[in-house]
């Protein structure tokens, strides 16, 4: 039977959703995933939650890592899953604290003469990097890597290398915007400018390690691994996380640079990756089936009023089915490795395509109890803006940006 679901105001969180309000703070600013929460943000979830030091949280979908740094601050154990190996490297990395005196060892060593008397070549066969990069530039970047590649001290290695693909989109012409990467005109910049810029975020890093403003009493870490086929050999006393929006964002995309240069990704891996992630966006294919999953007849209706509106996508209809069949296998997963009374709570938006609201947080709620869990509440955090088309055509109607919250009632 149904549960009523409980929907609650909270917009005094509003501004903790977004990862901006971090951009200042020390070890999170080492990369700020620009579809993540925020520290603050987290911290509310664990006093909702009523997390305490010592338990266990996971983050199947762990972006850059914030819930870890959170869990490791507040002295709890903490695991995070993502398909992707730039969020998994960028979590962990976000985790080191070595020595400064390692890392200046290793910093002096890097100048644009050492950089370029590296010997190597490599050949991108995918399009859009030899668009965004001139030849001279993605030839240094790549002897910029190689060389980072040679430290023989793993956490300063990781952290040049991250700081490193942070300077990827300042030094191309590209910008990560909503749910793309675009290419843009921008100024040329020379190879002594990209060494600047990666030595300014080599400092904070630096900045944040000495003043050792935040201190971990909890151990944390991020792995490869797909939400809807966990499994771990313990169970967690929460899971705290934010899936992929079904807005058609496709992260391989969007970070496509740093998979690529980071991690010698070729054209045929990353289409490989694109096609195995949640289906959230067009081009995820399906990889599970949903046993025992029944579609909720709201989504039904929705998905029938869509279909006689004028889709820019024709796979848009396809692609929502999918996107609530992989989230009823990622709840139904996560049920078998969250303690009996244990919470999983859910940060996600609403959606809309030709005028048509998909009440992304009710409909989950819906299936998150259809896969065994009680739906406790839904706090909606804040309201955002549709796209400038949508508003346009239709009017604007902001769409709920949401807490999700279930109970595990038992197994």
């Amino acid at each position: 039977m149904q549960q009523a679901i409980r929907i609650e105001e909270r917009q005094h969180l509003s501004k903790f959703v977004s990862p901006a309000v971090d951009k200042k703070t020390p070890f999170y600013r080492w990369y700020l995933y620009k579809h993540g929460y925020s520290r603050s943000l987290v911290n509310e979830i664990i006093s909702l939650l009523g997390v305490r030091e010592g338990d266990r949280i996971l983050d199947p979908f762990c972006g850059s890592g914030t819930t870890l740094l959170v869990a490791a601050e507040s002295g709890i154990e903490a695991v995070g899953y993502d398909v992707m190996r730039f969020p998994v490297f960028v979590s962990n990395t976000k985790l080191l604290r070595p020595r400064i005196a390692a890392i200046k060892k290793y910093e002096r060593f890097f100048s644009v003469k050492t950089i370029d008397a590296i010997k190597t070549k490599i050949k991108f066969d995918i399009s859009t990097i030899n668009k965004v990069f001139d030849k001279k530039t993605l030839n240094f970047l790549v002897r910029f890597r190689e060389k980072i590649r040679r430290i023989d001290d793993p956490g300063v290695r990781a952290i040049f290398l991250l700081c490193l693909l942070k300077t990827l989109e300042p030094v191309s012409n590209s910008k990560k915007s909503g749910g793309f990467l675009r290419i843009v005109e921008k100024e040329n910049l020379r190879k002594r400018d990209v060494l600047r810029i990666f030595k300014k975020y080599l400092a904070e890093v630096k900045d944040d390690i000495r003043s050792n403003e935040i201190t971990f009493r909890g151990n944390a870490r991020a792995f490869v691994g797909d939400s809807r086929n966990i499994q771990p050999d313990e169970i967690f006393d929460a899971v705290i996380s934010s899936p992929p929006y079904p807005n058609r964002h496709d992260y391989t995309r969007v970070y496509l640079l740093e998979e690529a240069i980071g991690f010698d990704r070729n054209d045929r891996e990353i289409k490989q990756v694109r096609y195995k992630t949640l289906r959230s966006h067009v081009e995820a294919k399906k990889q599970f089936e949903a046993e025992g999953y029944t579609k909720p007849k709201e989504l039904q209706e929705i998905l029938e009023k869509m279909a006689k509106k004028e889709l820019n996508n024709s796979k848009i209809i396809e692609m929502l089915e999918g996107f609530f069949e992989d989230m009823f296998i990622t709840l139904k997963a996560l049920k078998k490795i969250v303690k009996r009374g244990g919470r999983i709570a859910f940060v996600i938006s609403n959606a809309r395509y030709a005028g048509v609201g998909v009440p992304t947080d009710t409909l989950l709620s819906q299936i998150g109890e259809l896969a065994g869990l009680k739906p406790e509440s839904i706090l909606v955090l804040r309201y955002r803006g549709n796209s400038y088309q949508q508003t346009v055509k239709y009017n604007k109607d902001p769409a709920r940006e949401s807490l999700v919250v279930w109970k595990n009632c038992g197994h």
